[in-house]
């Protein structure tokens, strides 16, 4: 106790907190107050503490996909992953140069389940917001064939699966309107961890920092092929292009790579496997209709013979038409997923309906690519 008083005393002098450090009895007393393990793993380690006390760990464990999940939000360092990887040097002057124009703006938010560490959702964009971590969210509810096809993988994206838990900090990703309409409505519990999900993080970094160079070297160049070779762009408009081709790889690590390596140093299987082995008796995943009602966004329109039109889509159903003999050709509101134009909820009386396009084409056509399309 000699020695440990002097220890403390000569670190509060060195500090400035006191002239002299507190006495033996003062010490003492400190350390009677501290909790037995806590003692115990200071004096003899974190073996002592396991065979008195039982066996401890991070938290709880979990059993099912979609169980737990956790959404974390990263500004991803391409040049330093690059770097990391060793390939900088092999990338084309005119790529970087592009790339460092949008790089410092590039964020990722992640939706990890907690079980498996499969990644069931993850969204790119310029900047941290409330919009990027509500696609990462509705991602994670979703099929995901569509980004299968669009970063071409050779493996597919499972993971469309209902959520028990949604956990994040508070940050502003996470705070918005959008995204905890969307989260608490599909979530039985939602918590906001106040100290952040350092864990997430790490496994983010780490998916992110494995690239490796056999990986980098087989398909970057291939990323990059023809991104611009058509059509005259400024340099900001074929920054983003190069970005685009950079995600896209991304995408395409995860779900051919990522998923499929063994976890913890070979001591656990993949994520792939885990998932296959953990998704039976998970909860189901959403039907369009609560998709719509979740992550949907309200319009109003005047009623007409043809029923509700929106972006030249025309909706229509007995039951619109009914409401139309009956109260006459008056303003609705209605709810469109914009992931989804096959249909559109509908409030009547006090209550949603659910009123499908006339062209069953629409069926899951996202608003963004029929935009295009006009």
């Amino acid at each position: 106790m000699v020695g440990l008083q002097q220890l403390v005393s000569a670190k509060v002098v060195e500090k400035g907190l006191a002239e002299k450090g507190p006495c033996e009895r003062t010490i003492a007393s400190r350390i009677a107050d501290l909790p037995e393990a806590q003692k115990l793993l200071a004096r003899k380690g974190p073996a002592r503490v396991s065979k008195m006390f039982g066996p401890f760990h991070e938290g709880p464990e979990y059993h099912r996909v979609g169980e737990r999940v956790e959404i974390d939000t990263w500004n991803i360092p391409i040049m330093v992953l690059l770097e990391q990887a060793g390939v900088l040097a092999e990338v084309p002057s005119d790529v970087v140069t592009d790339l460092m124009i949008v790089a410092r703006r590039i964020y990722v938010t992640v939706v990890a389940d907690k079980a498996t560490g499969y990644i069931l959702g993850m969204a790119f964009g310029l900047s941290e917001s409330s919009d990027l971590a509500t696609s990462a969210f509705r991602m994670a509810l979703s099929d995901k064939s569509g980004y299968v096809a669009w970063a071409n993988c050779s493996a597919d994206w499972s993971g469309c699966t209902g959520i028990e838990e949604g956990v994040s900090d508070a940050g502003p990703a996470h705070t918005g309107n959008r995204y905890q309409s969307a989260i608490y409505s599909a979530c039985g519990s939602v918590q906001y961890a106040a100290s952040g999900l350092p864990h997430l993080r790490g496994l983010i970094e780490s998916l992110f920092s494995t690239l490796h160079k056999g990986f980098i070297t087989k398909f970057f160049a291939r990323a990059f092929e023809n991104v611009v070779a058509k059509g005259d762009y400024d340099p900001q408009e074929r920054a983003v292009l190069r970005a685009e081709a950079f995600l896209r790889l991304m995408v395409l690590y995860v779900v051919d790579v990522y998923h499929n390596l063994p976890r913890d140093g070979g001591l656990r299987q993949s994520p792939r496997q885990e998932y296959l082995k953990l998704a039976h008796g998970s909860k189901k995943p959403p039907n369009p209709d609560e998709l719509r009602a979740w992550f949907g966004v309200t319009h109003d329109a005047e009623l007409g013979a043809h029923g509700v039109r929106f972006m030249h889509v025309e909706y229509d159903n007995d039951w619109l038409l009914q409401h139309r003999l009956y109260r006459g050709l008056e303003e609705v509101e209605f709810v469109v997923d914009e992931e989804d134009l096959g249909a559109i909820s509908v409030l009547l009386d006090g209550d949603y309906i659910t009123v499908h396009a006339k062209d069953r084409e629409f069926r899951g056509v996202p608003l963004r690519e029929w935009v295009g399309l006009l």
